[in-house]
């Protein structure tokens, strides 16, 4: 399968205000509101032109937008499309019906019920992802480890196993606002370090980096096997990324993460590289026809993957 990945923030909207979040989630800091979905069907057109054939589909939480049964529709009509939809779960019985082996679900789940954001792995979730895999839809449980729920992971790993659930842990990241600005009082007070987890699992690999968009980009990350050919993910922030030889000069890359990983495209029509907040290195879509737009997508893979280490 073609390997060309980016994902769609659909909106800014969302029904949980969890402490970590940006105010607008993988979108841009300083646009709210959601896509327009004839606008954005015709960018996709592009993508789809370019060669894209993975998406994922966030927010805010995109099963809060309308036209988002349409919108998997319009995608899944090609075969060799794969559609991830990020979400806490609110709502998603509405499109089980629409999902195929074409697509995975990944609820975010911090864990059981004394996790500290509000996205718990509560019975009433726990039915609709076990509906989901009665219907052989992949699903993955995303894990945000903080000092607050650190003590619940190895619950969490274990029923994973047990429940045969991929799973991803992830630590906290700082929230880079608008022009880079970092909101680090959360982070602060809660970072937990995710080399001091205890795996009672066996490694499968020590330092696996994403390939989607090129081999070896994004984050290095370890893996486990939870048996059943599912797995346990960590990605680390404080591991070292790769990045562009572009990125070099940027002022805002000590703040950057995620480094080289994927394209992203943000409410307000703009895209850039993952969560970049440096403008100088977005491309405004507004206005843009299809052709104009599969051009700049050329010249967007040419600065940023070729990767530099």
């Amino acid at each position: 399968m073609n390997s060309k990945y980016v994902a769609i923030a659909v909106t800014t909207e969302c029904n949980f205000k969890c402490p970590y979040c940006q105010s607008t989630g993988e979108s841009v800091t300083n646009v709210q509101g959601m896509w327009n979905y004839n606008r954005l069907k015709e960018v996709i057109k592009a993508f789809l032109e370019a060669g894209y054939r993975n998406f994922r589909i966030t927010g805010g939480e995109p099963t809060t937008v309308p036209y988002l049964g349409e919108l998997l529709d319009f995608l899944l009509q090609n075969s060799d499309v794969r559609v991830r939809i990020n979400t806490n779960g609110y709502n998603i019985e509405k499109y089980i019906d629409q999902l195929n082996s074409q697509t995975e679900v990944i609820f975010s789940v911090d864990g059981f019920g004394n996790a500290f954001s509000p996205k718990r792995l509560t019975d009433e979730l726990l039915k609709k992802i076990q509906y989901l895999q009665s219907k052989n839809i992949s699903i993955r449980l995303n894990c945000v480890v903080t000092k607050q729920n650190a003590n619940e992971i190895p619950e969490l790993i274990q029923f994973c196993s047990k429940n045969e659930l991929n799973l991803k842990l992830l630590d906290l990241c700082p929230r880079v606002e608008y022009q880079g600005n970092v909101q680090n009082d959360f982070l602060e007070n809660n970072y937990f370090e995710l080399n001091k987890l205890s795996i009672p699992f066996p490694k499968i690999s020590s330092n696996f980096r994403t390939n989607m968009i090129r081999k070896g980009t994004g984050i290095p990350m370890s893996g486990y096997s939870l048996g059943n050919g599912h797995w346990l993910q960590i990605k680390d922030s404080s591991q070292k990324p790769y990045y562009a030889s572009l990125c070099n000069n940027c002022q805002y890359k000590d703040n950057c993460i995620e480094g080289v990983f994927s394209l992203s495209l943000s409410v307000g029509e703009i895209l850039r590289i993952a969560n970049c907040v440096n403008q100088d290195y977005w491309i405004k879509l507004k206005g843009l026809k299809q052709r104009q737009i599969e051009e700049e997508l050329k010249k967007m893979e040419k600065n940023f993957f070729l990767i530099n280490d």
